[in-house]
C-alpha cells in the first residue's frame, strides 16, 4: 500500500509540474524613478515626523568672578517654549579623521575623575538662558586652567516632541545632526 501510494503522489507531482497555461496581460507601468533614473518607483508612503531644533555655540571662562558658572542667554531670534528641550554639548577635543580636523562633542553632564578629585560640567535651563557650571569635590581654585578657561558649549533647543520619540539619540551631537526627523538651524 505504502508503494502505491508513493507511486500515486509522485505521478500527481510530475503532472502539475508539466502544466503551463496561456501568459496572462502585461500589467500596467509603474511611475518613472526618482531623480530620472530608469528604476520604478512604487507608491508614495506617510510623510514621516519633522522636527526643526536650534543650535548655537558658546565659549567662555570659569571663574571666581562668575562663580564658576556660565550664564548662556538664548539669541534674540530664538524663542524657547514651554515645551521645549535643551541639550548642551562640550567640545571634549579635536580628532584628525581622513585628514580634517573633526570636533569631538559630549553631552552634558561629563564627569572627569582628576588628580585633586572628580570635576562635573554640569547645566541647567529656563525659558530665559543656560546656566553651565562646575562642580567638585574640590576647592575649585586647584582646577588648571585648561579644564575652566577657554571652554566651548554646543546648545541645542529642540522640540519636547522630537526628544521623546525613542528611536532619537542624543548622546553624541554627530547622532542627533544625523537624525532624519531633525532639521537645525544654526545661530551665530
Amino acid at each position: 500500500m505504502r508503494h502505491f501510494t508513493f507511486l500515486l503522489i509522485s505521478t500527481i507531482m510530475l503532472l502539475m509540474a508539466g502544466c503551463e497555461g496561456e501568459v496572462g496581460p502585461r500589467g500596467p507601468e509603474g511611475r518613472p524613478g526618482v531623480n530620472g533614473s530608469n528604476g520604478i518607483d512604487g507608491a508614495d508612503g506617510k510623510d514621516g515626523k519633522s522636527y526643526i531644533g536650534t543650535v548655537f555655540e558658546v565659549t567662555g571662562d570659569f571663574t571666581p568672578d562668575n562663580n564658576h558658572r556660565l550664564i548662556i542667554n538664548y539669541p534674540e531670534n530664538l524663542e524657547v517654549l514651554n515645551s521645549d528641550v535643551v541639550f548642551v554639548y562640550l567640545l571634549w577635543e579635536t580628532v584628525e579623521i581622513d585628514g580634517k580636523q573633526t570636533d569631538v562633542w559630549r553631552l552634558l553632564p561629563q564627569t572627569r575623575m582628576l588628580k585633586q578629585g572628580l570635576l562635573q560640567y554640569n547645566f541647567d535651563f529656563t525659558l530665559k538662558d543656560v546656566s553651565v557650571f562646575l562642580e567638585s569635590n574640590f576647592p575649585f581654585d586647584e582646577l588648571k586652567d585648561g579644564d575652566r578657561l577657554n571652554q566651548t558649549f554646543r546648545v541645542a533647543v529642540l522640540p519636547s516632541k522630537f526628544a521623546k520619540d525613542k528611536s532619537i539619540n542624543a548622546s553624541t551631537f554627530q547622532s542627533l545632526v544625523d537624525s532624519p526627523q531633525l532639521q537645525l538651524r544654526n545661530i551665530k
